[in-house]
């Protein structure tokens, strides 16, 4: 499903203490805990709602959501309905889009439920109303307090009763109280006269049928368990004493030390939006250090670099790396099931509830998840979700998404798909023909197409792209800084850095300049002895000569690289050290940066400058507040850079800059 723009979803909780059936329901203990505690928390874990707010009447209970940290508000004692108690507090919130009024009686309210409830809304031409409804169990027909509605073949609501009717038996449902309004209609609603239907039978939303709005209703399995009476009570406390422990698996995949970090927050954010009592299964998955067939010793280091780092953040059941050797070699066997079974020897596990990627553009990561398809898909962008591709947001399949072209016309949505199609094709087909030269027998294994799966969601650190991703083309969660921080300090107490301490008494009292340097040449950019050239030339424009530099290399540089590095800044500034520490080479630098300065900087005993000539500061920007300069300017491009690449270099460092710029001004 595709947004039109970003929406705003509130959720309203009413709750008044008079009830004729349970009086004092919002109040009244399930395992010790008020039931009204018990909605709010599960409707507070739904990742979509901006807002969650318990609207009553009652000092009681409003006392009482203040006590656990709820959010309450106060609304007049002379509503009708809890819809218009709903609506009075909407009308405080005018920046919401939908509204979701979530009944106070369901204690046991799933996520599923309201994913469910508010996906029409993520749809163009959404509807009015939303509602729920599920199967009558046969204690259902004769049970007033239960209910029932009758729908149309398109899922439109006919009629709402409490006793059912000989004609309605077989088509009918159980209404689910939870409903979703667009903010409009809720307006609307307030403005209406009860009818004679609605006071009869006590149903609210009989007032929108009464007066012609048509009522979605989003046929569910499970209606959960609604407490209405006593009975109901005792049923919902045995059923809160028995609930089992829920088992996740999830697999985390990455590519690099940075994409573990930003897959590792995106989880922990997800975990923390769970009330259920769940266990976690976690399966590491690492690809893509290299296009080499195997890990040289250096690609060995990052991978063990990368499991030490995961291993001081959670448990896992296993730990793998999905070579390219193997891959390739079972390519050569031209059957899709082979591949899917090899991933799960690999992984360890034939099936997963979660599955988190930076993209689904590659070869692995489709693979991946077509092996999982029916698992939750999520997207943790590119680095520490700097930014993210257009790929990644591509429909569920390109078949899916050129039928959807034809039936709405759109012939240049279709050629421009086609179009993405044949260039992502041949970019994967060079790759692998670069990846097999050189082995004869790996030459003559088929290329075989493969769909891209879409993703569900993204978390990110920056979820509007920052001027790099595609816009509000999926769902998407912001990821808070301090996630990242407390990731980075549960790292960093499994490193031994005393071997620093030299390193920091040298920065006391200094001005620091850090150069986070970028590997351009390999990527023919511009040549080696012209970037250092630039790196030079910056240095003299830019840095004091009194103040302390360090480099910070790119961690797949190679060791001539940066050997050549070292030698070329000392002899350029008379203070240069190099972080080469092997351990720190490889790490995220926003794990070096609080290693290195975060207590110096608390204790104000140095100053710190940062330069980068890519995006790899705007994470520090973010999770520290800390600014740096960014680029090597016009001037320095145009005088360094291959001219190919002149044009798309400036636009590079105009939007790193303009990105930074924003996060500054966000602080």
């Amino acid at each position: 499903m595709k947004l039109k723009k970003k929406l705003k979803i509130i959720a309203v909780i009413p709750a008044r203490y008079q009830s004729s059936r349970l009086p004092g329901k919002p109040l009244a203990l399930i395992d010790g805990k008020p039931m009204i505690q018990w909605v709010y928390e599960r409707t507070k874990a739904f990742i979509d709602f901006e807002d969650v707010i318990v609207a009553t009447d009652d000092r009681r209970i409003f006392d009482t959501v203040s006590a656990f940290g709820g959010k309450v508000e106060m609304t007049s004692p002379g509503h009708l309905t809890g819809t218009d108690r709903v609506a009075e507090v909407a009308a405080r919130h005018p920046d919401a889009d939908v509204v979701v009024n979530v009944q106070g009686d369901h204690p046991f309210v799933d996520n599923s439920l309201f994913e469910r409830l508010i996906a029409p809304y993520f749809m163009y031409n959404p509807p009015a109303v939303v509602t729920l409804a599920s199967p009558l169990v046969l204690s259902d027909f004769t049970n007033d307090n239960v209910v029932k509605i009758v729908c149309d073949n398109r899922g439109r609501a006919i009629s709402l009763t409490r006793t059912l009717i000989s004609t309605d038996q077989y088509r009918a449902s159980r209404h689910i109280g939870l409903y979703a309004f667009r903010a409009k209609s809720l307006r609307i609603y307030t403005t209406l006269k009860q009818k004679p239907l609605e006071l009869e039978r006590h149903i609210e939303i009989l007032r929108f049928l009464e007066y012609g709005y048509p009522v979605l209703a989003i046929r569910v399995e499970d209606a959960g368990l609604a407490v209405d009476t006593p009975h109901d009570l005792i049923a919902a406390n045995d059923f809160a004493k028995q609930v089992k422990t829920k088992t996740i698996k999830r697999i985390i995949c990455c590519q690099s030390t940075h994409g573990l970090l930003a897959a590792l927050a995106a989880a922990k954010f997800i975990e923390s939006k769970t009330t259920d009592r769940v266990e976690y299964v976690n399966y590491l998955v690492v690809y893509g250090l290299t296009w080499r067939l195997d890990l040289d010793a250096r690609d060995q280091e990052v991978f063990l670099m990368i499991k030490q780092m995961a291993q001081a953040v959670m448990p896992w059941a296993a730990v793998a790396y999905l070579s390219n050797r193997t891959f390739t070699e079972a390519l050569t066997k031209d059957s899709t099931v082979n591949l899917t079974q090899l991933i799960y020897s690999i992984v360890g596990t034939e099936s997963a509830n979660e599955v988190y990627l930076c993209r689904n553009r590659d070869f692995f990561g489709s693979r991946l998840l077509q092996a999982y398809n029916s698992a939750t898909k999520v997207c943790y962008g590119d680095g520490l979700g700097i930014y993210h591709d257009q790929d990644v947001v591509t429909h569920e399949y390109y078949r899916e998404s050129i039928m959807q072209s034809l039936v709405t016309f759109r012939w240049w949505r279709l050629l421009k798909l086609l179009i993405r199609w044949v260039d992502v094709s041949l970019i994967d087909r060079e790759r692998f023909q670069n990846l097999t030269s050189g082995y004869p027998i790996l030459n003559k294994a088929k290329i075989r197409p493969y769909y891209r799966y879409a993703f569900d969601f993204g978390c990110y650190l920056f979820p509007d792209g920052m001027g790099f991703g595609s816009g509000d083309t999926i769902r998407k969660y912001q990821l808070s800084p301090d996630i990242f921080v407390k990731l980075i300090d549960m790292i960093a107490q499994s490193f031994d850095y005393s071997f620093l301490a030299d390193l920091k008494n040298k920065m006391i009292g200094r001005n620091v300049v850090v150069f986070l340097l970028t590997d351009f040449s390999p990527g023919r950019e511009l040549q080696l002895a012209d970037e250092i050239a630039a790196y030079g030339e910056f240095l003299d424009k830019k840095v004091d000569k009194k103040s302390l530099v360090l480099l910070k290399v790119h961690p797949k540089t190679e060791q001539y690289k940066i050997d050549k590095l070292k030698t070329f800044f000392m002899q350029k500034h008379p203070d240069v050290m190099m972080i080469d520490y092997r351990q720190f080479l490889y790490m995220p630098f926003e794990i070096v940066f609080q290693a290195l300065f975060a207590d110096l900087l608390a204790q104000k005993k140095c100053r710190v400058q940062l330069v980068a000539f890519r995006t790899s500061t705007l994470g520090v920007a973010k999770i520290f507040g800390v600014s740096s300069a960014i680029g090597f300017g016009s001037q320095l491009v145009l005088k360094y850079f291959n001219k190919s690449n002149i044009l798309h270099r400036l636009w590079e460092e105009h939007l790193t800059k303009k990105a930074l710029q924003k996060i500054m001004e966000s602080r």
